[in-house]
């Protein structure tokens, strides 16, 4: 059963029962190795599983779990849309958003900007101002946290978008970003 099999990882010391109730794997490597031969599908069940069990747990409270949910489902939207399912992934871009500005708050810079990094990917084709918006975002975010080059390609981006849609005040702040 699954929970002999918590179990066992417990008595192995491959996972560890944090405070807040979650159980965590003791190592990276464990988590890789264990996870390594799961297909896609069964991975992406996984994650949809772990997002839907922290909103329905914390659901009044998940601002402590943004980290958690926005590390779970961008995987489970990005799965789907490379099956083909049309879900729509506004939920997971909302929770990578939210967890990039308390990242952002904390001064975790570089967590901020891979939460970014994941609200832009879920982004629907054709949302040219908010993509202009999240770039503009990301780029602070990398420049803060030290990936000037990347900063760099992302606000150049950022102003050839702004120009196409005739943002001049947008144009300005990725020039002055930059």
């Amino acid at each position: 059963s699954p929970l002999d099999a918590v179990e066992q990882a417990r008595a192995a010391r491959l996972i560890e029962p944090r405070g807040d109730g979650r159980l965590i794997f003791t190592h990276a490597v464990f988590r890789e190795v264990l996870t390594a031969d799961l297909s896609e599908e069964r991975r992406s069940e996984l994650h949809r599983r772990a997002g839907e069990a922290i909103e329905r747990i914390h659901g009044d409270r998940l601002d402590p779990h943004l980290p958690a949910l926005a590390r779970h489902l961008p995987q489970v939207a990005r799965s789907r849309a490379a099956r083909g399912d049309g879900e729509e992934p506004h939920r997971a871009r909302r929770y990578s958003l939210a967890a990039a500005r308390q990242a952002a708050e904390r001064l975790a810079h570089s967590d901020a900007a891979s939460h970014l990094t994941d609200a832009l990917e879920l982004l629907p084709s054709g949302e040219r101002s908010e993509e202009l918006a999240l770039r503009l975002e990301l780029g602070e975010e990398l420049t803060r946290g030290g990936g000037l080059v990347a900063a760099r390609e992302v606000l150049f981006e950022a102003a050839r978008l702004a120009r196409e849609l005739g943002d001049g005040a947008a144009l300005a702040t990725a020039a002055i970003k930059l």
